[in-house]
């Protein structure tokens, strides 16, 4: 799984103006953790934020489908985090 960083910037922007601590209060995550996976490039999305962005997604009436996608291994890092694994 994985969550479309754009579509959800663009949800950031609509919602809340754009504002990160505004958005992060919204969907229930700690707003640096929002911020750093919105701007790393190679960040991905792990439980709790794909969570997150379903439960809002739910609660405001929208299709998490065009915020999460299922193309993509979920993956975790416990510990070493140059060798991410799929979570089955």
């Amino acid at each position: 799984m994985y969550l479309n960083k754009d579509k959800l910037f663009q949800l950031m922007n609509k919602e809340c103006e754009g504002n990160y601590n505004a958005f992060a209060r919204e969907i229930g995550v700690n707003v640096a953790h929002l911020h750093r996976f919105i701007n790393t490039a190679e960040s991905e999305a792990g439980p709790k934020l794909l969570s997150a962005v379903a439960k809002y997604c739910e609660k405001s009436g929208l299709d998490y489908k065009d915020f999460i996608f299922l193309d993509k291994p979920l993956t975790a890092c416990n510990g070493d985090l140059d060798k991410p694994k799929e979570v089955v």
